[in-house]
């Protein structure tokens, strides 16, 4: 794998569990989008493991899994990259 798939792919977590991404959240509602979204295709603990350097590689990422079939309205699109960018 190369690039931005590798980064999604080990993001560098070493093997450790990541923290569910309700507590990354911070209060948000990323966690209900993110399993109401992504999770058809990706286990829960899939994305925390994912952290995008700008808003605009967490943009790239949402925009990929919507070429893929994904489904994420809009209005949850901003919050799906406040989460990735944290």
């Amino acid at each position: 794998m190369r690039g931005f798939q590798a980064s999604l792919a080990d993001n560098g977590s070493g093997g450790k569990p990541a923290p569910s991404p309700s507590a990354r959240s911070s209060g948000s509602d990323a966690a209900a989008v993110i399993g109401a979204r992504c999770g058809s295709c990706h286990s829960p603990e899939a994305a925390p493991h994912f952290h995008a350097s700008s808003a605009e590689q967490a943009k790239a990422l949402n925009d990929q899994m919507l070429q893929q079939g994904a489904s994420v309205p809009t209005a949850e699109e901003q919050t799906l990259i406040d989460y990735f960018t944290r």
